[in-house]
Parts: structure tokens; sequence; C-alpha cells
């Protein structure tokens, strides 16, 4: 049942929505923003392509970016009326979005891993780090789901989607997953220095033209994004800011959106993107005759090309990043 309240003391309140409103419309536009400058590169590495897991991936994750910040703006317009209801189907929607896009980018990462280290225990070992990271957190939302469920409120005029019962508790339980995706990028990001560390001890240098180097960049970067998330969701517990109602920390929560937003549907999609572009510079300049040096598992005096095999077409193509 709908409720109104029209108390002078629950202002700070309406202006905290509002803000973090502010930073949802924000992202939500940077991230169809950012599709709108790389609808080139997808035409060309993606639609032309043939067919993969990974180009179902990327277009599920544009999909999901963009339902996800439908649903957001929804949730969070001052302006808009929802019943408890569909309050309620709102926020778990985006609850169980959130983990489908954290499952397929999990696939994404382990198959960008194990091209790295073509190692069948790597592999078996991230899957199983992955299963439970994501078991528990389904297991979470399903908690939430059955003890916390949501309700419109009137405050002075505006129309705000809260869920009920312990504020604190609720929050405690949604941070609670957060423990693993760190867990999981921390450990991301170290497998990914690594593999940097690798390819500059043999190479003894960063090229500009080094395309492989760029590749591991934008894993790095994905993986410190991923971390730096978690991290602040888990800040979010502090009483410091669980507690205190001021600019400050609608601000944090602001940049919380921010940064889940870009790992998610900004950088998520690129590290489908940043692998096609690379093998299909391999494929143009080995047309041409040129070669290029990259990350090979033997000693690290010795430089040559690495021969993997393309998932998409099951041919070998000299040098190419397994699951592109």
């Amino acid at each position: 049942m709908t409720i109104a309240l029209n108390d002078p003391s629950l202002w700070p309140l309406i202006y905290s929505y509002r803000i973090i409103s502010y930073f949802v419309v924000a992202t939500s536009t940077a991230v169809v923003y950012n599709w709108t400058l790389t609808i080139g590169q997808e035409v060309e590495l993606i639609w032309r392509q043939s067919w993969s897991l990974m180009t179902v991936l990327y277009l599920a994750l544009r999909s999901a970016g963009i339902i996800f910040c439908v649903l957001n703006i929804l949730s969070t317009n001052q302006s808009i009326s929802l019943t408890d209801k569909v309050s309620t189907i709102l926020a778990f929607t985006q609850a169980w979005t959130s983990c489908v896009v954290y499952i397929m980018l999990g696939v994404i990462v382990i198959a960008r891993l194990h091209a790295m280290y073509h190692s069948r225990k790597m592999l078996i070992f991230l899957v199983i780090v992955f299963m439970v990271v994501t078991i528990a957190c389904g297991l979470v939302i399903g908690i939430i789901g059955m003890n916390f469920p949501y309700g419109e409120i009137v405050l002075s005029g505006t129309y705000q989607c809260i869920g009920e019962g312990s504020q604190y508790s609720a929050r405690l339980l949604v941070a609670l997953p957060w423990v693993f995706y760190a867990t999981w990028g921390i450990l991301g990001l170290s497998l990914a220095l690594w593999v940097a560390f690798r390819h500059f001890r043999e190479t003894k240098r960063w090229a500009i033209e080094d395309r492989l180097t760029a590749l591991i960049k934008m894993h790095v970067i994905y993986f410190t994004i991923f971390s730096a998330a978690a991290c602040l969701n888990l800040g979010s517990l502090s009483p410091r800011i669980s507690n205190l109602a001021s600019v400050g920390v609608d601000v944090y929560y602001g940049v919380i959106e921010i940064v889940l937003f870009v790992q998610m549907f900004v950088l998520g999609p690129c590290l489908i993107l940043h692998v096609r572009e690379y093998n299909d510079h391999l494929t143009t300049t080995s047309d041409g005759g040129i070669g290029i040096p990259l990350l090979s598992r033997s000693a690290p005096t010795t430089h040559r090309l690495t021969v993997m095999y393309d998932i998409r077409d099951e041919q070998q193509v000299p040098g190419t990043l397994q699951g592109a």
C-alpha cells in the first residue's frame, strides 16, 4: 500500500534521491553515448563476422545495458508513480539483470585469461571460483527478495521506491556479494598483471605498436575498475556513510553508480571489441607479410608467433587470441 508523508524532516531524503537520480541519468546517457561511438566497430567486428558465443555475449551485454538504464531511470524518477508490486518487480528485475550481466562478463573474462595462459588447470580453477561467486550472489538476491519487499512512498509530492524492513540489514545483504566480487576482481587483476609482467620480461620493452600490450592494458583497466566498484560497495557499509545524510554521501553513492555502469556496460563490451580488433589487425598484417611477436610460453629469450585456435570457425589463425 502506498504511504503518503509530508514531514519536513524527510526533505533531506528527497534531496538525496534527487541527487542520485541525476547520477543515474548521467551514467545512462554515457552508456548510450559510448554505444553510438562504437557502433561503427560493432558493425564491422561483430555483425559482419561469423557468429560465435562471444558475439551472442556482446549483443546480450549491449541489450542488457539499455534495459538496465531504462529500469534504473524509472526506479529513481521522483515524478513517476509506481505501485508496491511494480516497485518490487522493478527492483528485483534490476538485481537479477545485474547478476546475469556479471555471469556473462565472467564467461568473457575466463575465456580471455584462458587464452593468455593456455592452461587447463587454470581454466578449471577459474570456473570453480566463478561458480562459487555466482551461486553465493544468487542466494543473497533470493534472500533479499523473500525478506525485503519494496513499496512506494509519497514524500511531499515525490514518489520514492524504498525497500521495507531494516535499511542497514538490506544494505548489508546487498553489499555481501561484493565480498565475493572483490575476491574475483583482485584475482583477475593479479593474473592480468602477471601476464603483463611476463610479456614485458620477454620483450624487454612496451612498444606502442605492440597490439598485445594494448590488449593486456585493457584487461588490467577492466579488473582495476571492477575491484574499485567492489571496494566502493563494501565501503558503503561504514557507519560514517550508512548513518550520515549529506551531499558527500549522495555523491559517494553516485560515484558507485558511475563505476558500476562503466565496468559492466562500457568496459565489458570493450573486452570483446578489443580482441576482435586485435585479431582483425593480425589478419591484415599477416596478409601483408608482416610478423608480430606475441606472448609465448617458451623461454624468455625466444620470440615466436604462438598459434592458437579461433573458436569462431575452428581454423588455425596465426597469433589470434582464443575465444574471440
